[in-house]
């Protein structure tokens, strides 16, 4: 039927997105041994919990001054650094998903797509900002946090999995210079790490440790192996080590 019917303004449409919107929705939440169920106590503790979740932590952090990492070249540097053709732009464009969640400005890139040709001098103008004085408007910064189960029935907010829901010329920007870094990140991440990097995959370090693995059975000597799962490692990394460690 939704081949028939499709997203369009239908009874059946609507029931869908009713459908879902219970589904999604979190009529009651457990802290601690208590149960809350009104909306104001949920949206308090909701937002009480992700304000402290993504709170800069006052912990001490050692530095790293004299550890010699790898650096790229002044070839590398000046395509990093170089301006934004509107080729490139374009391709980044033409290659995102077009029928994402959208963010706060309530766009995807389908739109941007259909209106690529009233919209590119526009965004040209946008990365030449960016380029010129290395900041983008406060507005393209606002975002919508998506809550995503982990669980079949998620009842406290550990069971949750935050998403956000940004706009699309920041995502924009994000791929253009994604696409920029991933030409230099052999050079400064070591061809041990075998994840996060084009070309490389995830299953070769599991690989690897079976093979270390079953090489000290074979030969009887110790093996050593230490496995750490950081919770939620990516949105405990403070802004001001990232910082430190691009200077």
């Amino acid at each position: 039927r939704w081949l028939k019917e499709g997203d369009s303004n239908s009874k059946y449409f609507h029931s869908c997105v009713k459908s879902r919107e219970r589904r999604n929705a979190i009529s009651c939440l457990k802290v601690g041994n208590r149960w809350l169920e009104s909306s104001s106590e949920i949206v308090e503790e909701v937002t009480s919990y992700f304000r402290n979740h993504f709170a800069s932590s006052p912990w001490r952090r050692p530095k790293l001054d004299g550890v010699a990492f790898p650096n790229i070249s002044e070839e590398e540097n000046s395509l990093l650094t170089a301006p934004f053709p509107l080729e490139e732009i374009e391709d980044a464009v033409m290659n995102s998903g077009g029928n994402k969640s959208p963010g706060p400005d309530g766009f995807n890139f389908e739109f941007v797509k259909s209106f690529w040709p009233l919209l590119k001098g526009e965004v040209r103008i946008l990365f030449d900002q960016f380029h010129g004085n290395a900041s983008i408007p406060n507005g393209l910064l606002s975002y919508f946090i998506a809550l995503i189960p982990k669980v079949a029935r998620p009842s406290s907010l550990g069971e949750f999995r935050p998403i956000s829901l940004l706009g699309c010329l920041y995502k924009l920007l994000a791929k253009v210079l994604a696409a920029r870094l991933a030409k230099v990140m052999d050079s400064v991440v070591a061809s041990t790490q075998s994840a996060f990097i084009k070309g490389r995959n995830l299953v070769d370090g599991v690989m690897v440790v079976n093979e270390v693995i079953d090489l000290a059975r074979k030969t009887g000597r110790g093996c050593l192996v230490l496995k750490v799962d950081f919770e939620k490692a990516y949105d405990s990394v403070e802004w001001g080590f990232l910082e430190y460690m691009l200077r």
